[in-house]
């Protein structure tokens, strides 16, 4: 398998993981270490909190992944709902027999 048919296969995984590490990041592990940046460095101000940088502007890169993800599902679906209809048509069964099954 080469290296583009590896990314056409496998980039709704990848985008996913990607999203989960920067919320990871953004939410859990910069807090911490800010945490201890701000006790280790003994700022005067110490109720700076950490601003996570994926809530800034309204939070749009969180809408638009959201989005972009609803996008994607949605459009699967439909793919998917075609080859079950190809699939049925396949059958050469009567419509009675689907309504009755």
């Amino acid at each position: 398998m080469t290296f583009n048919e590896w990314i056409q296969n496998r980039w709704r995984p990848i985008t996913a993981i990607v999203y989960l590490v920067i919320c990871v990041f953004d939410f859990m592990v910069f807090p911490v270490l800010w945490s201890f940046f701000l006790y280790f460095t003994q700022a005067a101000d110490t109720s700076i909190g950490w601003d996570p940088l994926t809530l800034k502007g309204a939070g749009m890169f969180h809408l638009s992944l959201v989005l972009f993800w609803a996008s994607v599902h949605i459009q699967g679906g439909k793919r998917r709902s075609e080859d079950w209809i190809i699939m049925i048509q396949n059958m050469n069964l009567p419509r009675e027999d689907l309504i009755h099954q």
